[in-house]
């Protein structure tokens, strides 16, 4: 069962709970608006780990199918 947290998210487009402008970039996690640049930054600011990634960003907290393609993207692929 999702946290109530999660459930409060999906409720508003994620540019806007993201706080983001719109834009063109595709969005790597739709849940939290985040784009694989601001991932790829957080990675190089020391969170190295998914479960870092998360206590950072909120990333694959949410519906999580943008999991797969973080622990890819950790392994450098």
């Amino acid at each position: 069962m999702p946290r109530p947290i999660a459930k409060k998210r999906f409720r508003r487009p994620p540019s806007r709970h993201a706080g983001k402008e719109e834009r063109e970039v595709p969005l790597f996690c739709a849940c939290l608006g985040l784009t694989k640049g601001e991932i790829e930054a957080a990675i190089a600011e020391g969170a190295t780990t998914i479960e870092a990634l998360q206590e950072k960003l909120g990333i694959g907290t949410g519906c999580r199918t943008c999991l797969p393609l973080l622990e890819a993207l950790l392994r450098g692929e």
